[in-house]
């Protein structure tokens, strides 16, 4: 007999950075960690009685006059004591949850003394209030008595105020506070409203009331968010009470108000809310200053986590009430968040879940309390600590405008029961018993209790023995750390799990980092036991050895699973001994190694019954059973991956990300993975494409990808501030980074779902941190269809440099169980001799004692495996579901079972999924069938139709189980389910799902699912719908148009219309669509989208609808619809619109941005006659860098001689871009050398790209007047080594302290600068090296003088000879049907195909040699020293950095301060920057201008102490909606156009130096003018200032 814990703990909250379960909290004394016979804990079960919108309020009574207690809510009043049944009191239909209902509150009494319990109702602020007769069983509407015609304030209450055994109605009208009493006469009658105010009440929408005794006098005063109101000795003659200003709750207000004794000195306190629609809850000690009353603030929840000693935290708090809900005698607060109080979209984090808490009053003695950061009573004496407990009921429902109590089933204890936008709800009170259970795992936990690293900055500890740093781990208070293993015992563990028998098994990667020659693989598989179950493994056991490269471990179904590229093997042992049955049996080959730390990893049983496991973005995979053609493989190089253990299917779950080693899943089936480089956590959804590290997506028409779900970073600046690439060793001291939780390197994933941890951490994502040596905790909360994940306080520190830490799971026992791989190396090295092989660790983290049990669940029979289920701890769950989905489908298994088996097993199944529990049990039980195949049709109708609480999650699963094999037998129902289900996680699910259909079957569901605008802004759904649509468009385009213009999802019709233009037959739909359009902007959006598709082909054949399009709209007045259909009508080979084109670019009256436009289409367009016009757009400072590079394409020599000519009056990057389109061909490149020979042109202009791309011209003449100008290349081995060799001895460490910084950094910009990124300057084209090993002078040697030793697949050249001569040579970034898209060193150019004679991978890099060979000595010296700076350093001339202490720029204006401003249009206000990871801002802050058009300005003031001349630097952002924009000075121009335009991110410019000016002393005028917006951008026109720096 198998004796099993239900699941008590049925949920989880985690919100604004909070995580609290859904808590039995603990009645009677608080000793922590004691086990009390007698005691009880308080849960709570939460039943919904209705899932539509009728009222915010309810209230209990006993209106069937039965004796048991009903509710009423809305319209409806539902009978107890199950609630099933409901009658319907008045006539009411139902609302619309984005707007507002006719019923804010509800109370009961009976009012006309019939001995029925009739009901109050107040409407809705500045409505009546009403009561409805009770009429006593009859069946019919309640009559309806109006008794005020006004109510205003959104806090009223019904209560006693005067003392008179009658309750009164407490509000305000017309701006009085007062109160109404009963008809004295008839009850019906209206009643009188009396003022106890003057006019200061604010109107009807004035949150904030309440009444209390404030002075002790027996007397009820009003309280109200500006004071209170003292009630009079006597109320004869409506006397007006005595205010007493105080800001309760300054603002906004908050809602119900409280007087309480809070800290038991003998006088109420007051308590409330600060901000109905915000944040903030209080509490008011009274304190006596000189006799007089006045109040001291104490918050119990702020605005942010850290503002709660428990890290609580939630909005909306527009209900509160006080009552002692575990019968302590002390009263509690009992609150929650109003769901959508002003619509999805409105106040603060209306997408968060709804919850309901109640905050425990709890007094404490003076010692130790400080620890907890708790508050006292000032007028105490010997006072109680007071601190304020936070329990959570239910994370799915919330409160509305009021939230009440009652003992609804007459147990003794108060029920907590809501009306509101999401429905009516019950919650019940449960109390069970306490007795041998750890009461302080079930109590929340202060965050005083979190673990702290044992020292400031970078850990002290290296090279620990085992048992060493086990003892210098640090763990929140409470939990022990054993050391469960240790080497010799473990070796390199890089995977870990679970056997039936609680034994953990262990791969041990002895040959990574390269996979060995066959047959001499060295990893093996390894089972730990520990045998007498105190927490230390006792045994070790070999179960196989000689693998090769192993990185992936799970066991079941008679045997292990092993993945070791290209390998995924599993290797029999079906009767269990431990020896494998025989060799390991392939089952997939083709995963790739060309990144062998990007191999397949983290296997991990689904809840579905496959196996899980993620794959690396730069490993390349294409993978089948074995002997499967190339063809019919299945490609994968970043993402989530399963395999069926039965039916031997794989396919890819979901494509994107970095590198994912970790992968787990929650309670409710989700799935989550951890990530490096990129963002770090991610909500994995079947049929997903993710933001990828690196390359592009299969599907080329995906357009946009699922980003992660993180609210934050676990590091602070640039990722390669601390990262270890290419060669660093050794981490940084980044004390900001420490502090934001270590570093972008994460490892292992575990939601933990056991039974030991204190029930705050259920639910929250754990993974271990690389280079910060500890393990993060992030808190898991829903928004929209999916969830956000918040940062937790880290969990473990091992305050050891060497920890790392691969993967963690709990186990039987509830404790997690942590391999340590421990070595020196924190990231990763080919070089095998780095790797220390003589180190492995295990720890056990647990909370409390350390015992733990036997356990071998494989020989429990199938009733113990079904109870199992319901198990606290999902590792039973999980475990008893293989077990079971074993016996149910592997003929192997030693238990099979037969039918009458199965039929057994489906009925006590189905008792548990259809049954009372929890959602999370009845999922385990849905997943169990499916898995086990006895999951049927009916069972799926069932649960489609579940409106239960937190149903979402079944219907969820219903529908991703029906459509695994691409069932359309449901399609009906699916599809009005798209259309009419309210839950955005269920439309998730169908959107997901229709992946798997057939193209044919998806149209009714798409059409229900674009309809829902509520959805237009969630993380996941206008993607996940288009990932299903895509395919459609050009199936049937017409019906995809449709589809378009029925959407309310702008992404969805945005991408129909792209993916339409890029398909030449559905162009033509799509042009006929647009030629019947009239609204303007449609029109933009529809020609933005054929823009996008077009953008990267070459010259495209004419669709027949375009020449009547393009006569309607060419003839548009709006500026920007003439410029898009001159761009696509040049792409679509139209030359009769050139000439117009070319008068565009020639008149210099003209805003930039639509002669940039021009040209840029006749430059696509291939203009014949462009070039004269190229050539006197040379001496346009606004045009000639877009010239410079245009000329390229024409091989007259005119336009090189042009640019030789007038080359001494370009800027710098002007130079560069001449230079680059000199040496593109072989006659230009000619006219270059002898510009050079000649003085024209420095050949210190020339760099190493140059000279490369000359020598690839092909030409043996040019490369041997290269040879004489430049100098003869080193090219071989020996020469380089001989090179190095000398620079080394050159460069010693006292010549490179003598260097110029500033000056290297001006030589990285003209060199290294163009493809790298070091400190955020320079380009994206090759990596970024801020982290790497530049310090060490061998590393910047050795890659500056031989960058081909190793070249990364990624940064292979491609060269291109076009038929008229050019070479262009670069990263191929793109191929379209049409075009090759290539980036060279200076630009992006789109190669007609048609025009490439010869197209060739390069053997070498895109960096060149021989950068360093036309530099003096003194430069290479400069160089290299700034490579080897650990911090940036300004530029000549330049202003100083942001300082990381003030996080300002110091003696900067920030721009945000300049109060003398004005703006010709739009709006001007500081923006928040802190949110913007890829940029720094001074002070966080910067100026935003938003509604500008071009040829409007800006106009700041800035006061100048002394008159003089100064060097101006301004600081700006850059976005993808940003504008062009030029400076003044005192009404002289500053600048040329500045273009803020940056596709990826939001950025900040850092300084910007506008020249020297002479300033006057006080104000002098900074004018910034928007002159257009780059073509690519989102034509927004926004500016943002940050700082002037003066010099």
């Amino acid at each position: 007999m198998v004796v099993v814990r239900h699941f008590f703990i049925a949920t989880l909250i985690l919100v604004a950075g909070t995580v609290l379960a859904a808590d039995p909290a603990v009645v009677g004394s608080k000793t922590a960690g004691s086990k009390t016979a007698g005691w009880k804990t308080v849960g709570w079960k939460t039943q919904q009685l209705s899932g539509e919108f009728y009222s915010e309020g309810a209230t209990s009574g006993d209106f069937n006059h039965d004796g048991v207690p009903d509710i009423a809510s809305g319209p409806f009043w539902y009978a107890g004591p199950d609630f099933k049944t409901s009658q319907r009191f008045y006539a009411q239909d139902v609302f619309d949850p984005h707007g507002y209902s006719n019923h804010f509150f509800a109370y009961t009494d009976d009012f006309n003394g019939d001995g029925w319990d009739d009901v109050l109702v107040f409407g809705f602020p500045g409505q009546d209030a009403s009561w409805f007769e009770n009429p006593k069983g009859a069946d019919r509407f309640w009559p309806r008595h109006q008794v005020l015609d006004r109510m205003d304030n959104e806090s009223p209450t019904f209560v006693d105020i005067t003392g008179d055994g009658k309750r009164e109605i407490v509000c305000s009208q017309d701006g009085y506070f007062g109160f109404a009493e009963i008809n004295s006469e008839t009850a019906e009658a209206p009643w009188h409203f009396r003022r106890i105010s003057t006019q200061v009440a604010g109107g009807r929408f004035t949150h904030g009331l309440g009444v209390g005794d404030i002075d002790g006098d027996g007397r009820l005063d009003l309280i109200e968010k500006n004071g209170w109101w003292k009630q009079p000795d006597s109320l004869d003659g409506n006397p007006l009470w005595q205010q007493h200003p105080f800001a309760f709750s300054p603002g906004n207000g908050g809602a119900q108000m409280f007087a309480s004794d809070v800290d038991g000195d003998g006088d109420n306190d007051v308590i409330t809310s600060i901000n109905a629609h915000g944040f903030g809850l209080v509490w008011y000690e009274q304190v006596k200053t000189d006799g007089a009353i006045t109040f001291k603030s104490h918050q119990i929840m702020g605005a942010t986590a850290a503002e709660n000693p428990f890290g609580v935290c939630f909005s909306q708090l527009h209900a509160i009430e006080l009552v002692d809900i575990n019968g302590d005698g002390l009263d509690d607060i009992l609150t929650g968040k109003r769901h959508w109080a002003h619509g999805p979209r409105g106040d603060s984090n209306p997408g968060d879940p709804a919850v309901v808490y109640w905050f425990e009053l709890s007094r404490v003695a003076e010692a130790g309390a400080q620890d907890a950061g708790l508050t006292v009573g000032e007028n105490a004496g010997e006072a109680a600590k007071v601190q304020w407990i936070p329990h959570l009921i239910d994370d799915d429902s919330g409160v509305g405008t009021e939230v009440n109590f009652a003992d609804l089933d007459a147990d003794g204890n108060l029920d907590v029961f809501v009306g509101n936008k999401k429905g009516t709800f019950v919650h019940w009170q449960q109390r069970r018993s306490a007795a041998n259970v750890d009461t302080s795992r079930l109590s929340p936990r202060p965050r005083g209790l979190d673990a702290r690293p044992a020292t400031d900055g970078l850990p002290e500890n290296e090279g620990l023995s085992p048992q060493q740093a086990a003892d210098a781990i640090t763990v929140p208070e409470g939990f022990r750390v054993q050391l469960a293993a240790g080497e010799p015992m473990v070796h390199q563990p890089i995977a870990m799990t679970f056997d039936d028998r609680g034994r953990l098994w262990i791969a041990e990667a002895h040959t990574y980092p390269t996979r060995a020659p066959q047959g001499e693989g060295k990893d093996k598989i390894i089972i730990l036991e520990d045998e007498n179950h105190d927490g230390v493994f006792d045994s070790r056991t070999v179960f196989t050895e000689g693998l090769n490269l192993v990185s992936g471990l799970e066991v079941g179904f008679g045997g292990v699973w092993v993945g070791a590229a290209p390998y995924l093997m599993f290797i029999p042992d079906r009767d269990g001994d431990d020896v494998p049955d025989g060799e390991p049996e392939i089952l997939l080959d083709g995963f790739g190694y060309h990144d062998t730390h990007e191999t397949l990893n983290a296997f991990i049983w689904g809840p579905d019954g496959w196996l899980y496991g993620c794959h690396g973005v730069f490993t390349h995979s294409k993978v089948g059973a074995p002997g499967t053609a190339d063809a019919d493989r299945t490609p994968l190089n970043a993402g989530v991956w399963r395999y069926h253990p039965i039916r031997h299917q794989f396919e890819v779950f979901a494509h994107g990300t970095s590198n994912p080693w970790g992968v787990d899943f929650n309670e409710y089936g989700q799935s989550f993975v951890t990530a490096c480089v990129i963002p770090h956590m991610y909500h994995i959804i079947q049929g997903g494409r993710y933001q990828r590290q690196a390359g592009r997506h299969f599907d080329p028409y995906v357009y946009d990808d699922l980003k992660t779900i993180a609210d934050h970073a676990h590091y602070v600046g640039s990722i390669g501030d601390h990262a270890w690439w290419g060669g660093r060793n050794e981490a940084s001291a980044l004390n900001d980074t420490s502090a934001a939780g270590g570093g972008h390197a994460h490892c292992g994933a575990m939601i933990y779902q056991g039974d030991n941890w204190p029930i705050q951490y259920r639910g929250s994502m754990l993974m271990a941190n690389i280079h910060g040596n500890r393990i993060n905790n992030d808190l898991l909360r829903r928004s929209g269809s999916g969830y956000v994940a918040s940062h937790g306080p880290d969990f473990l520190f091992a305050n050891d440099r060497w920890f790392r830490a691969i993967n963690m799971k709990y186990g039987p026992d509830g404790s997690v169980y942590l391999i340590d791989w421990y070595d020196k190396n924190a990231c990763h090295r080919t070089d095998r001799e780095v790797w220390d092989r003589t180190n492995g660790r295990v720890f056990r983290i647990r909370f409390g004692s350390t015992e733990s049990n036997a356990v071998h669940l494989s020989i429990e029979d199938n009733d113990a495996l079904v109870a199992y289920h319901t198990h606290e701890n999902e590792w039973y769950s999980r475990m008893a579901r293989r077990i079971l989905q074993s016996r149910c489908l592997d003929a192997g298994s030693q238990t099979t079972l037969d039918s009458q088996q199965k039929e057994q097993l489906t009925a006590s199944l189905e008792q548990l999924a259809f049954g009372s529990y929890e959602v999370p049990v009845r999922l385990r039980a849905i997943w169990t069938l499916h898995a086990c195949g006895l999951l049927t049709t009916q069972h799926i109708e069932r649960l489609l139709d579940d409106q239960s609480h937190k149903s979402e999650y079944l219907r969820a699963w219903a529908i991703q189980l029906e459509m695994e094999d691409s069932s359309t037998s449901l399609l009906p129902k699916l599809a009005d389910m798209a259309a009419t289900d309210s839950s955005a996680h269920v439309r998730l699910a169908l959107a997901s799902s229709l992946q798997r259909l057939p193209i044919d079957d998806r149209w009714s569901i798409l059409s229900g699912l674009v309809r829902h605008a509520d959805d237009a802004a969630d993380a996941n759904l206008p993607l996940m719908v288009w990932y299903a649509a895509q395919p459609l468009v050009v199936e049937d385009t017409p019906r995809a148009l449709a589809l378009a213009k029925q959407s309310r999802l702008p992404g969805v019709r945005q991408f129909i219309y792209r993916r339409a233009a890029a398909d030449p037959d559905a162009i033509n739909h799509l042009l006929a669509e647009l030629g019947t359009l009239e609204d303007i902007e449609t029109q933009k959006v529809v020609l933005t989208e054929i823009s996008a598709a077009i953008a990267n082909q070459a010259r495209l054949k004419m669709p027949k609808q375009w020449p009547a399009v393009y006569e309607k709209l060419a003839a548009s007045e709006d500026p920007q619809i003439a410029t898009q259909v001159q761009s696509i009508t040049v792409k679509f080979g139209d030359a009769s619109i050139f000439p117009q084109l070319r008068g565009i670019v020639a008149n210099a009256q003209l805003d930039a941005n639509s002669r940039s436009s021009a040209l840029a289409a006749l430059v696509s367009g291939k203009d014949k006659e462009l070039l004269p016009v190229l050539v006197s757009l040379l001496v346009d400072s606004r045009l000639r860098r877009q010239a410079i590079r245009a000329l390229a394409n024409y091989s007259e020599i005119e336009g090189a001689a042009a640019i030789i000519t007038h080359y001494d009056r370009f800027s710098k990057d002007e130079k560069s871009d001449a230079i680059a389109t000199l040496a593109s061909r072989a006659t230009f490149a000619a006219e270059l050398l002898t510009a050079v020979s000649n003085g024209k042109i420095p050949r210190s202009d020339l760099s190493a790209f140059t000279i490369r791309q000359i020598q690839s011209l092909g030409d043996d003449s040019l490369t041997q007047r290269v040879n004489d100008v430049w100098g003869t290349a080193r090219t071989s081995p020996a020469e380089k080594l001989e090179r190095i060799a000398q620079l080394k001895q050159q460069l010693t460490a006292e010549v490179l302290s003598k260097a110029d910084l500033a000056h290297g950094r001006v030589l990285f910009d003209e060199t290294c600068g163009k493809c790298h990124r070091l400190f955020g300057s320079g380009s994206d084209i090759g990596p970024d090296i801020t982290g790497s090993n530049r310090a060490d002078i061998d590393y910047s040697l050795q890659n500056i003088l031989d960058p081909n030793a190793l070249i990364g697949r990624d940064y292979q050249a491609t060269q291109v000879l076009t038929d008229d001569g050019r070479v262009i040579t670069g990263l191929l970034k793109d191929e379209t049907q049409t075009a090759l898209v290539i980036q060279t060193a200076n630009e992006k150019v789109i190669v007609d195909k048609e025009e490439v004679e010869e197209r060739t991978l390069a053997k070498t890099s895109m960096m060149p040699e021989g950068q360093l060979d036309p530099m003096s000595a003194d430069q290479v010296r400069d160089l290299i020293a700034y490579l080897a700076s650990p911090v940036q350093v300004p530029l000549p001339g330049s202003v100083p950095g942001i300082d990381p202490k003030t996080n300002r720029v110091a003696g900067a204006v920030e721009a945000e301060t300049v109060t003398s401003l004005s703006v010709s249009r739009g709006r001007v206000q500081p923006q928040d920057m802190r949110g913007f990871k890829a940029g720094k801002w001074s002070d966080g802050t910067h100026l935003w201008w938003t509604g500008g058009k071009p040829g409007d300005k800006l106009t700041l003031s800035i006061d100048v102490e002394k008159a003089g001349t100064y060097e101006v630097f301004v600081a700006m952002t850059k976005a993808h909606d940003y504008g062009i924009v030029q400076f003044s000075i005192n009404d002289a121009q500053a600048s040329s156009p500045i273009d803020l335009f940056h596709k990826a991110d939001v950025v900040a410019t850092g300084p910007v130096s506008l020249g020297t000016h002479p300033l006057n002393k006080g104000g002098n005028q900074i004018q910034v003018e928007l002159t257009g917006a780059n073509p690519a951008a989102t034509q927004a026109f926004m500016f943002g200032l940050d700082y002037i720096y003066l010099k």
